[in-house]
């Protein structure tokens, strides 16, 4: 799998040479266990807020150069599935590094229902204690048909970079077209 973006993060534009290239090879799907090796590089401009509409804020108009190296693993485990991932690589020449681990469970009785436990952890600077995020979230995801999905999820950070704990709520529809 090979990406091209713009590197324009949550909004639409393209500036100050702005774009995104990523791969990924991997182990072919349909097997138990998958593995997975990914490569990002990039100039990427950074969003102040976490959506599209309206297009948020830039926190400057100068890209930020990124670039990544992941490893993942997919694999069924009982009756969960389990997703495992974890990445390092620089930002303008400083290391970040960060793991993301998933289980989900398809509710027997209602096949189009899934719960999944997610928890992300990442260090936008691998050298500074207070950089790093922790985030536990549950999360209900229903099919509703082939092409649209949705997902009702609460995240808790207990680490934001911020300094403070931050909590959100967030309903997302997911429309896949052919």
């Amino acid at each position: 799998e090979i990406a091209g973006q713009l590197g324009s993060g949550m909004g639409l534009r393209r500036r100050d040479g702005s774009f995104l290239l990523s791969s990924r090879i991997s182990t072919p799907q349909g097997t138990d266990t998958q593995y997975g090796i990914s490569f990002l590089y990039g100039r990427t401009l950074q969003s102040r807020q976490a959506r599209t509409i309206p297009v948020p804020d830039l926190v400057t108009g100068e890209t930020v150069t990124k670039r990544r190296i992941g490893l993942d693993v997919q694999r069924p485990v009982g009756p969960f599935g389990f997703k495992g991932e974890i990445a390092a690589g620089d930002d303008d020449g400083t290391t970040v590094a960060g793991a993301l681990v998933e289980f989900d469970y398809v509710i027997p009785d209602v096949q189009s229902m899934k719960m999944k436990l997610q928890g992300t952890y990442w260090s936008n600077d691998w050298d500074e204690k207070d950089a790093r995020d922790l985030t536990v979230a549950p999360v209900l995801e229903y099919t509703v048909s082939s092409s649209l999905t949705a997902r009702l999820g609460y995240f808790h950070d207990f680490e934001a970079s911020s300094g403070n704990e931050d909590r959100v709520i967030l309903l997302q529809l997911y429309y896949f077209s052919k």
